[in-house]
């Protein structure tokens, strides 16, 4: 199952899309959420990934894809109250997820994340200390979270505007794309994560829908 970092809201939608051919699919998807959204959530390479593993799962592989990011419904509102900070955001992401990997037996649960809610350490943010979603997800089983490097270049955020930015390298290898577990004498790495990804340079993907069409 792959877990996609739009609101569970759309997940209707997303399920719609999923099960649809490959001809229903873009428009489908395009209504899950897409349609205006100028972050890089909604952005040309993931919606290009998407539709590559949807073109797999109709190929006859076993994927599923889940939307989970934030409050579900009232009771996990009512219930996450009283978390401090970001605290209520954090636990319904992971108890979405959770729930959604219980609903099926499968083998890996892959979630696509920011590097903020993929820490397994408390964080300290505006009004208080919480635990990321990597932490609380730790609840439902075992889980690797593994931090994003790169060499720099332009990623697509919204600070001032919703645009390209520079973006500056947090590490510096002489190879191909690879993935590693942390090395104790990491510190970046040892408290936060299980390891790391490097992807060498990296460019901004812009919105795949920005404007309501």
């Amino acid at each position: 199952m792959i877990g996609i970092e739009f609101g569970p809201y759309y997940n209707g939608a997303l399920q719609a899309a999923w099960n649809a051919n490959e001809e229903q699919f873009e428009s489908l998807l395009l209504d899950a959420g897409w349609r205006g959204r100028r972050d890089g959530v909604g952005s040309q390479a993931m919606f290009e990934m998407l539709s590559g593993l949807h073109q797999l799962r109709n190929e006859g592989h076993a994927i599923d894809i889940v939307a989970f990011n934030g409050i579900a419904d009232e009771d996990q509102r009512t219930r996450f109250a009283d978390l401090p900070s970001q605290g209520p955001h954090e636990a319904a992401q992971a108890e979405n997820i959770g729930r959604a990997a219980q609903a099926g037996p499968y083998d890996r649960v892959l979630v696509l994340v920011g590097n903020l809610h993929a820490l397994k350490k408390p964080y300290n943010f505006g009004s208080g200390r919480f635990d990321p979603m990597a932490r609380r997800l730790e609840a439902y089983g075992s889980v690797l979270s593994f931090g994003m490097r790169h060499a720099g270049g332009t990623n697509w955020s919204c600070q001032r505007d919703c645009a390209a930015n520079q973006a500056e390298a947090n590490a510096s290898f002489d190879r191909q794309p690879f993935i590693a577990f942390n090395d104790e004498q990491d510190d970046w790495l040892s408290s936060k994560y299980d390891g790391f990804y490097w992807v060498g340079a990296i460019s901004a993907s812009p919105p795949k829908s920005p404007g309501y069409e």
